[in-house]
This record gives structure tokens, sequence and C-alpha cells, in this order.
């Protein structure tokens, strides 16, 4: 929630425009946003997430999700 990774395949080699992308849409949101990116991966995050209370539930419910499924047995 509030940030997304692309891994980037040997034949894309676009992690620039991605970052664009990104950027694009946290504008359009009117979101702040960092990203990065390396030979692998590209990352975009919202630096102001959770903002609402609902992203603020999502996130907890998200957070207790995944925490139950580190304590489930394999």
């Amino acid at each position: 929630m509030g940030g997304i990774t692309i891994h980037l395949n040997e034949e894309e080699k676009v992690a620039d425009e991605w970052r664009r992308l990104m950027r694009l849409v946290a504008h359009y949101l009117g979101r702040p946003v960092e990203t990065f990116a390396n030979e692998i991966t590209a990352i975009g995050g919202l630096k102001d997430c959770p903002a609402t209370e609902g992203e603020r539930r999502k996130a907890a419910h998200n957070q207790r999700r995944a925490i139950e499924a580190l304590n489930d047995p394999l």
C-alpha cells in the first residue's frame, strides 16, 4: 500500500521510464513520491502514506494479514 516495485527483466532496460510514470501518477494524485531504480528494479513510494483514515485502516489490515501469514505453518 502506497508503493510499487517493478521487477525489470533482461530485455526491459526502462527503469527511468517507470520512474517517470510513477512520478506522473503521484502528481496526478497530488501526492509526494520518492522513486529509486537499479539494474533489476524500479521502486516508487508515496511519502505521505497512509494519508487518510481509509488508508490507515487498509495498511493496518494488510499488516495484520502479513503477521498472520508468517505465523501460519508452511
